[in-house]
């Protein structure tokens, strides 16, 4: 499994690095142009973890779009940083269902279910 992160926290990046099963492709992305990048040069990503606070010129849900566009079958995580039901409404018009929050909890809940469950996530909402 090949995963990207762009949720401006280096950590989870790093955590996800020490597992040997899947391959955490450069470091954690700081800005929202920068997906689009590493999409266009990595056409084999299967994981995107991604916040909705990741500074860039586009609104969330206009990068949710272009992402979509760069790679239709890229499966998406999505750390909020915090509750927004428009936000959580749309995502599942998209087909994306796992939400976390910004928070050292759930970061340890997604690496915990993450790591357990390696190649077969299970959808989940928090």
């Amino acid at each position: 499994m090949r995963i990207i992160t762009a949720i401006g926290n280096t950590i989870l990046n790093e955590k996800l690095k020490k597992n040997t099963d899947i391959k955490v492709i450069g470091k954690d992305i700081q800005y929202q142009e920068g997906i689009l990048e590493v999409l266009e040069e990595n056409k084999d990503i299967d994981l995107l973890v991604l916040s909705n606070i990741l500074p860039g010129e586009w609104d969330f849900y206009k990068l949710i779009n272009e992402i979509k566009k760069a790679n239709v079958k890229l499966e998406i995580v999505v750390f909020l940083s915090e509750k927004d039901e428009n936000i959580e409404n749309f995502l599942s018009s998209k087909n994306i269902y796992k939400i976390y929050y910004l928070n050292d909890y759930d970061f340890d809940k997604f690496l915990e279910s993450f790591l357990v469950k390696k190649h077969d996530f299970i959808s989940r909402n928090y």
